[in-house]
């Protein structure tokens, strides 16, 4: 009897020497799934980080820095603002081409206010002008003539419509009739200053970079799908199961079989 136990014993060490051995391979083909699928993912970043990467190195040797702001060109605007009595006023700022502000030149018509359901309303017009419309703004401000809304249309091109509200006015603004104020901006090329770029022109420029790109990476990408198997192989080793060994199981249920057998040997013993 004590034959058969030492047989049983020493198959239970054989299959703990074959479940240590199976463990180990499985641990290995686990860790080479692993470095297969990191790889992959490497390689994912890769194609969409060398892009980036290269139009940062770029712009910085260009000498334009995607992470401060930067010195810049900025052209002078001149604004010229005409108020309801036709005074005239002036302004001069500069700005670079990235602030990508319109232009305005825009003359603006408000008509009388209204007493409607407990308060004041009045509408304001907006139309297109240019700079040749100065003159005839004066001229319709400084006329003894109503400015209506017919002859508003008749003369510009409206472009926007809004209505404004007011609970409290004074005697003066109650009675005041339509009016006119105009603003004209121009731009001055041949007057520029090197200043450092805001944060609405530098984040303007990242933007297009960042599009710019976003672009690149999507036509290389696409080029590369096209013409190699790149994405597939990548595709194939993300797909890829993890390795799991039957094997083990089975050498498990077998040591516990034996060591059953051996328990009750003992018992009997």
């Amino acid at each position: 009897m004590n034959k058969k136990i030492e047989e049983i014993t020493l198959e239970i060490v054989e299959l703990k020497k074959q479940l240590d051995q199976a463990q180990k391979e499985n641990n290995r083909k686990k860790t080479k799934h692993l470095l297969e699928k990191s790889k992959a993912i490497l390689k994912i970043i890769a194609a969409g980080t060398a892009v980036p990467i290269a139009g940062t190195a770029l712009t910085t040797l260009a000498g334009w820095k995607p992470f401060k702001l930067n010195e810049e060109k900025q052209n002078s605007y001149i604004t010229i603002n005409i108020d309801k009595d036709g005074n005239i006023t002036g302004d001069k700022t500069y700005r670079g081409d990235f602030e990508l502000k319109e232009i305005k030149e825009e003359i603006y018509y408000y008509t009388e206010w209204k007493l409607k359901d407990n308060r004041y309303e009045r509408n304001k017009y907006t139309y297109r002008a240019s700079e040749k419309d100065i003159k005839q703004v004066l001229e319709m401000i400084k006329s003894n003539s109503e400015i209506t809304t017919n002859k508003m249309k008749d003369t510009f091109i409206k472009i926007n419509t809004e209505t404004e509200y007011s609970k409290e006015l004074t005697e003066q603004e109650i009675n005041a009739p339509s009016y006119i104020e105009a603003l004209f901006e121009k731009r001055n090329t041949e007057d520029s200053i090197q200043a450092q770029e805001t944060p609405l022109s530098h984040n303007n420029k990242l933007m297009i970079k960042i599009i710019t790109e976003l672009i690149l990476i999507l036509t290389i990408n696409t080029y590369i799908s096209r013409h190699t198997d790149y994405f597939k192989k990548i595709e194939e080793t993300l797909n890829k199961e993890k390795p799991e060994s039957k094997n083990i199981e089975e050498l498990k249920k077998k040591i516990k079989e034996k060591q059953m057998i051996l328990e009750n040997k003992k018992e009997i013993n």
